[in-house]
């Protein structure tokens, strides 16, 4: 006999996946985490920013290997195996003697590895129960994985100046208080049963529904739609990448008093966390493509709108630039693991996902790149280019048909 759902049912599965990705995403508050190591070190902001891009990589591999893991390992044994690793990682990073190599060791690679395992599994398991919100649920999960860096990154800002703990003992307790939460979500994470009943997903004069291929990994990438969004999400989040890895620099540049630069990286934050939860919304509404292009219209708003400021010094039109820019970039993940399930099915989200986030590998090259052009030319020239990549990502959008 089907079990007849009722909201509280679920809903406290997606506060669990929230409050895991809450604390997972403080890898995006790399900035915040790396300040101590520059001062005590000595490294280079290149060095550093390796680091990220290293972190990144492996967010990834995590991601595919908890795809192909949890075929073999139930859900709660994976995800407790990723809090494991973030804590490991977390821990030998707070000992580390002066070696670059030991951090991207132990932070790039074996914190990455945990990090992405727990994204993936969470956002596999919470989006089970939402085949008929499935942007609702994305969206609001990558909220709580947008907003770690502005809420715990403060947190670990301000226990950096205590003298009584420091930097070292803080990345033990981030370590120890992640690892607790994941262990926590291993216990509770569970994906429905397959006699449990949902809603059926309510059609719109705007948006009738899909009918899902339930696609293998292999069946997935073969088809030139699904690169088409590929491509286009990881151009647009290489422009969101860009913009965050100079803000604060360029905010600066542009005349923004240092208190002022700090609030609006901070204000680039709550518009990453808002992003996505507006992209959830409008991929439920509208649809995979109408969604990119929104997208679209915000990345290369920001892009257009950070090149006035260059011109006239704008601080107001500089704090719309940078928020613009967040939300922009908060769509590109949520599109990615919404796509990836409406589309090609539930049965090999968790590997087909996998795939999916590896977007921010080329989307952080491209934050490499733009950086260049700002060492060599000057902003102006960085701005004109994400300008120009994001008229290639509408390009591509608009070609896309399902075949």
């Amino acid at each position: 006999m089907s079990e007849n759902l009722q909201p509280i049912q679920r809903y406290d599965k997606l506060f669990l996946g929230f409050l895991s990705l809450l604390f997972v995403g403080i890898v995006y508050a790399w900035s915040i985490l790396n300040r101590p190591l520059r001062a005590e070190f000595g490294w280079e902001p290149a060095q550093l920013a390796l680091c990220f891009t290293i972190t990144m990589c492996f967010f990834c591999v995590g991601g595919i290997l908890a795809g192909n893991v949890v075929k073999k390992l139930k859900p709660k044994l994976t995800v407790i195996v990723a809090g494991v690793l973030v804590t490991v990682g977390m821990i030998l990073t707070s000992t580390n003697p002066g070696s670059l190599m030991m951090l991207y060791l132990t932070y790039g690679v074996i914190t990455g590895t945990g990090v992405g395992m727990a994204y993936n599994l969470m956002i596999s398991c919470t989006n089970a129960w939402f085949p008929d919100r499935r942007g609702f649920s994305t969206g609001t999960l990558m909220m709580g994985f947008g907003l770690s860096a502005m809420v715990l990154g403060n947190v670990a800002s301000a226990m950096f100046e205590m003298e009584a703990i420091g930097w070292r003992t803080t990345f033990v307790i981030l370590g120890v208080a992640i690892g607790a939460v994941l262990l926590l979500c291993g216990f509770l994470v569970r994906v429905p049963t397959p006699d449990v009943k949902f809603p059926a997903p309510k059609a719109t004069l705007k948006r009738p529904p899909v009918q899902a291929e339930d696609l293998t990994t292999p069946e997935m990438i073969r088809r030139a739609f699904y690169w088409k969004m590929y491509i286009s999400n990881s151009l647009m989040t290489g422009v969101g990448f860009s913009v965050i890895s100079f803000a604060m620099a360029f905010s600066l540049e542009v005349g923004a008093a240092p208190a002022v630069a700090t609030m609006l990286v901070g204000i680039l934050s709550i518009g990453n966390a808002l992003g996505r939860i507006f992209c959830g919304l409008t991929y439920d509404y509208f649809g995979a493509k109408p969604t990119l292009l929104v997208a679209f219209c915000l990345n290369a708003g920001s892009a257009l709108l950070l090149l006035v400021v260059i011109m006239t010094g704008s601080i107001p039109l500089l704090a719309i630039g940078i928020i613009t820019t967040g939300i922009g970039f908060g769509f590109c993940p949520t599109i990615s693991g919404a796509f990836t399930m409406e589309y090609f099915g539930k049965t090999n989200f968790p590997s087909n996902f996998g795939i999916s986030t590896t977007l921010l590998i080329p989307g952080s090259m491209l934050a490499t790149v733009s950086g260049i052009i700002v060492q060599n030319m000057n902003y102006q020239a960085a701005f004109i280019v994400l300008f120009a990549i994001c008229i290639i990502s509408l390009i591509i959008i608009l070609s896309m048909k399902r075949k």
